[in-house]
């Protein structure tokens, strides 16, 4: 995916307040404009008694937004193992006296396993980058806050942006993973026709499933978190 939207800063809503102010999406690209904050850290003066976070429900709905990605990715790494169990990884042996054709099945097919062995290590190894990253910053955000600790949140949450963005691109990574992993897992557990029919449908559903999330991702970052500049 070449764009993606930023989930790593807290969204500003109309509120009482107006400001502008520079945000760093996950491709590189500085978006500024008018924005409206919710997140008011306090002064010193009369001031100090109140809350730096005024606004905590909104807080936390980020939060467990952010948290959802984790939940998702858990899930999907389950059906990528367990398909994974179910598919054969066999590297096969040439035959005596074969024929250039038998020769070139069989190199079709010991590069289609290691092919998917290699892709649904990675598809797992990225989901669980993705879980790993996401719950820690969700448990120690939600623990920051639930002792008062709202400037080291709101320290630790900026601090952290760069991680939830690797978090964030292991995720998508991982989605394409498991669409491919799938599709080659197909080639290996089926013979003869439907061996083609399943991986040809496969395949046909999986890059429509990516071009569908693409485009998703692209809506989400120019209506959502690049309105600021209207």
């Amino acid at each position: 995916l070449t764009v993606m939207p930023s989930i790593c800063t807290l969204r500003l809503r109309p509120a009482l307040m107006r400001s502008t102010s520079t945000w760093l999406t996950p491709n590189g690209e500085k978006v500024t404009g008018t924005l409206v904050p919710t997140l008011l850290v306090r002064g010193g003066g009369d001031d100090a008694s109140l809350p730096v976070i005024p606004n905590i429900e909104r807080v936390l709905i980020h939060i467990d937004a952010v948290n959802t990605y984790p939940v998702i990715a858990a899930f999907l790494m389950a059906i990528t193992v367990d398909v994974g169990f179910e598919t054969p990884k066999e590297i096969k042996t040439f035959p005596r006296d074969c024929t250039k054709r038998e020769k070139a099945g069989v190199l079709i097919h010991n590069f289609v396993t290691i092919a998917y062995s290699i892709l649904s290590t990675l598809t797992i190894m990225a989901y669980t980058y993705s879980i790993i990253v996401f719950t820690i910053i969700t448990i120690y955000s939600k623990n920051a806050l639930g002792e008062g600790h709202d400037e080291a949140f709101l320290a630790f949450f900026n601090a952290t942006l760069t991680h939830r963005i690797r978090a964030f691109r292991a995720f998508f990574n991982g989605v394409m993973g498991s669409c491919l992993s799938n599709t080659l897992s197909r080639w290996l557990r089926y013979r003869g026709i439907i061996r083609w029919v399943e991986t040809s449908l496969m395949f046909a559903l999986s890059c429509f499933t990516l071009l569908q999330l693409e485009s998703i991702v692209e809506l989400a970052t120019d209506i959502i978190f690049r309105s600021g500049k209207r």
